[in-house]
């Protein structure tokens, strides 16, 4: 099956690593001219990190990425006002990373081009229209190096193509411009020393337009240097305010020392921060109102292109790369793509739209607003229950990203040489002695083991995933020592009734059977067990 994907960005190259790894034929359409390296921090909850560990990228994605263990809310003047742990600190198999947006696009392309082929992502293609019959999907492009026309015939189209999507304005003609709160984010990454612990996310204010965010996204490159921060101020700009849609523009120096000058946070020198910014950007906070349909027939929508969210909670990002592993599970279960894509929008849709609607209430953030309102912190019990119902309805608490089924499908000859090695038969049937913990966490196509899980061969009380060095191991339920047959008197005994001491033990003590029933058995008086084997004795010439 053969997809075009419109739009080459985080969303646009997962969606053809998971489209690849179901066995599919994904063609990557960029508008840029090229692919470069740039914005600021984002962040991976660990639903996310898991969807990338599956596909192979856990070891690179944590040479570029910082895992943060504590996520602070604070008030205007520094102080806490609420904390909670983070990724695998909180119980999570899969830690949270916070990283450049650049290098995590750049590691995407990298990857999608090795895997696919160099020509897997092609750029320059702006999408103009597509038209669909029952046999396929033709998506037409304006080539923005020559000024021609280019056709991408498929048999699924997939719009990824962010918060200005074209084919989610002609899935849905007249929907209008992205909506705003009045909220602009004044965004910058600068080098200066780490606050705090060095893994910590920090908030502080209160209210949308009054609020701090600064985290780390790179290390020191040597001890005692200065760390790579991500930040981002938030302010309400007056009538005479540039229109909401407009991004990008740049923020001077003088703009932002005057801004930060009502700010009093004694742990870091948000001067210097704002000194060695090489560039600080403008952009508006903008969603859209959810949608009663993302699929129609054989063309769907991926990430900001179908539900594109104010940034409470750090959910943006980690929900489209979400969407990207369901929609290709979906292809590859169901007989037709219609039938897929309806299916994806089933198991998506309401789940997203909920997030966007809940981010318009500030998600988690409402601790440190409701806080401001309270004169106070809040009391932790109803602190923990707004964090823990936001994670819930995202369907990303410890519980259920630990426990859900994978979503990677796995190859035909993958599964039948690699049966052994995890518990099951090719169509899913599990081999008997083998956790059924393991079938949630089974490795993706072309997986081999891992040096520490060919120690012991099929040893039964612990299975590594791939990239053991970075994941958890997952336990297994221990294996139930295998009972002997009695050779002489046809009864399944215990190791520790079978007590041959020498030749002249002719018979043996009380034994009791599986059924209850006490017998004496009379055993030979030469010979042994040898495991579950019965050696007789040797008998001269």
């Amino acid at each position: 099956m053969r997809v075009t994907v419109v739009g080459g960005g985080i969303a646009g190259l997962t969606c053809a690593l998971s489209l690849h790894a179901a066995g599919f034929e994904p063609q990557v359409c960029e508008s840029a001219r090229a692919v470069e390296a740039v914005g600021v921090g984002i962040n991976l909850l660990p639903h996310a990190v898991r969807e990338l560990s599956e596909l192979g990228l856990a070891r690179e994605l944590a040479t570029i990425a910082l895992p943060p263990h504590r996520l602070s809310y604070r008030d205007r003047t520094g102080e806490p006002v609420w904390e909670e742990p983070l990724g695998t600190a909180a119980g999570y198999r899969w830690p949270q990373h916070s990283v450049h947006r650049g290098r995590l696009h750049m590691l995407l392309l990298a990857a999608v081009r090795e895997r696919l082929g160099p020509d897997a992502v092609r750029t320059g293609l702006r999408f103009r229209r597509f038209e669909q019959s029952t046999d396929g999907v033709r998506a037409h492009f304006l080539d923005r190096t020559n000024g021609l026309p280019a056709v991408e015939d498929a048999d699924v189209l997939v719009g990824a193509d962010g918060i200005d999507s074209a084919v989610r304005a002609q899935l849905h003609p007249g929907e209008g411009p992205p909506t705003g709160n009045g909220v602009h984010m004044w965004r910058g990454v600068a080098h200066h020393c780490h606050i705090l612990d060095g893994r910590s996310i920090v908030v502080a204010g209160g209210t949308p337009g009054a609020k701090f965010v600064v985290y780390p996204i790179e290390d020191p490159a040597t001890a005692g240097g200065d760390a790579l921060m991500n930040w981002v101020l938030e302010v309400r700009h007056g009538p005479s305010a540039p229109p909401p849609g407009e991004t990008g523009r740049r923020i001077t120096t003088a703009e932002a020392h005057a801004a930060m000058a009502s700010w009093n946070l004694p742990w870091i020198d948000l001067g210097a921060l704002v000194e060695h910014s090489s560039a600080i950007l403008e952009y508006p906070m903008l969603d859209r109102d959810p949608l009663a349909r993302w699929s129609f027939g054989r063309v769907t929508l991926v990430g900001d292109a179908a539900h594109p969210m104010f940034p409470m909670g750090m959910n943006g990002g980690s929900q489209s790369i979400v969407d990207t592993r369901v929609l290709a599970w979906c292809l590859a279960r169901e007989s037709g793509p219609a039938a897929a894509l309806r299916r994806y929008d089933r198991m998506r849709r309401p789940t997203v739209n909920a997030v966007v609607l809940a981010n318009r209430e500030l998600g988690p953030e409402e601790i440190i607003a409701r806080a401001v309102d309270h004169g106070g912190p809040l009391p932790a019990g109803r602190a923990e229950e707004i964090a823990t119902r936001y994670r819930r309805l995202a369907q990303a608490t410890a519980a259920q990203v630990n426990s859900h089924t994978s979503w990677t499908i796995p190859s035909p000859a993958t599964d039948r040489a690699g049966a052994s090695d995890r518990g099951r038969h090719r169509y899913g049937r599990r081999r008997r002695g083998r956790s059924r913990s393991a079938g949630a966490l089974t490795g993706s196509p072309g997986r081999r083991r891992c040096p520490a899980d060919q120690g012991r061969a099929g040893h039964p009380d612990r299975r590594l995933r791939a990239d053991h060095a970075l994941l958890h191991h997952v336990p297994q339920q221990p294996r139930r020592e295998p009972a002997h047959r009695a050779v002489r008197a046809g009864l399944r005994l215990n190791r520790a009734d079978l007590r041959c001491q020498s030749d002249s033990d002719a018979v043996a003590g009380p034994v009791t059977d599986p059924g209850g029933t006490t017998r004496r058995l009379r055993r030979p008086r030469s010979g042994t067990f040898r495991g579950r084997r019965w050696v007789p004795p040797r008998r001269g010439l």
